[in-house]
């Protein structure tokens, strides 16, 4: 029987991954053979991840997984969740990362904040896992997404940079940060808090 401290988290969970598999097959196109062969890779290692994941939360006792290891569950796939729908939002179209074409450069909603908020929404879900389960497996798929979202990033921009649109998205580049806000933008928003008067 599951807990509480279980079932919430869990139930998070399989929202979002529900979100994601929509998202991969109904938002995202892949636009070239070449590229569907990278697509099935990552798909297999998403499903690993996935399923060490259910492993985790079905084997717990209701005592091993504490307060305190759910709400750390539930804050990060909430967040994921938020981040993924808020840019699902913001976007009208988008290709897959691996795919050949390349679409318009995206400014608003979580773009402004960061580059590339899908990768950050799954990101923080991998992550959030591997810390709170902590088990060798999660950490070498971990390793491998990330690794796919970085040259994935990578490649889009580089897409971007050599179209008409390249002046316009290295502006961009240069004043948002990839999966991270830009230490400039973390400065605007706290002087935009806390504005420095002057005589």
């Amino acid at each position: 029987m599951l807990s509480i401290a279980t079932l919430l988290p869990l139930l998070v969970f399989i929202v979002l991954i529900g979100s994601y598999i929509w998202g991969r097959y109904m938002f995202f196109q892949i636009n070239s053979n070449k590229t569907k062969y990278v697509a099935y890779l990552y798909d297999l290692v998403v499903a690993v991840q996935i399923f060490i994941t259910f492993y985790c939360f079905l084997s717990f006792a209701p005592s091993e997984l504490s307060i305190l290891k759910s709400f750390e569950l539930s804050i990060g796939y909430l967040t994921s969740l938020s981040l993924f729908w808020w840019s699902i939002k913001s976007s009208k179209e988008l290709s897959f990362a691996t795919g050949a074409g390349v679409g318009n450069i995206i400014t608003q909603g979580p773009f402004l904040i960061v580059r590339h908020p899908f990768y950050l929404s799954y990101i923080i879900t991998w992550i959030t896992s591997t810390l709170v389960f902590n088990l060798a497996s999660l950490w070498i798929t971990l390793t491998m997404l990330f690794t796919f979202y970085v040259v994935a990033a990578f490649s889009e921009e580089q897409q971007l940079e050599r179209t008409t649109l390249g002046p316009s998205y290295k502006k961009y580049k240069n004043e948002i940060g990839m999966f991270l806000p830009k230490a400039t933008q973390w400065k605007n928003w706290f002087f935009g808090l806390f504005p420095i008067k002057t005589k």
